[in-house]
């Protein structure tokens, strides 16, 4: 009896990470972000996420700092811009702040083969 409130505590320490990686933004979180310019099909991806990117992107949010989102919207520009491509394409140059951990699992995927494909 007396280990059931432990039991419970840890439970809820090992599933939390879970919960919050499939978690929806905030209002205040969506907000701040088209309020950055974001759009909202980018804003609609950030659950999918890795949890620790989700939580820095929630983080700006407390800064109400713009600049703080680019590496965000460079990425998804860019990767944006690498899924119009046509097979053999030359691939364009990655813009400074481009990063593949703003990337859904599917598109780290989508994203391999596009590269594989390239010239």
């Amino acid at each position: 009896m007396k280990d059931i409130p432990s039991l419970i505590a840890a439970a809820l320490l090992l599933c939390w990470p879970l919960a919050r990686a499939n978690a929806a933004l905030s209002d205040g979180d969506a907000i701040f972000l088209k309020q950055c310019k974001v759009s909202p099909a980018d804003i609609d991806v950030v659950p999918q996420l890795a949890s620790d990117i989700q939580e820095r992107i929630t983080s700006w949010t407390a800064t109400n700092d713009c600049r703080k989102v680019s590496p965000f919207k460079v990425s998804r520009a860019y990767y944006g811009k690498l899924k119009q491509l046509k097979p053999k394409a030359k691939i364009p140059q990655a813009p400074v702040g481009w990063s593949v951990k703003y990337l859904t699992d599917d598109e780290l995927s989508n994203y391999s083969d596009i590269m594989d494909n390239a010239l």
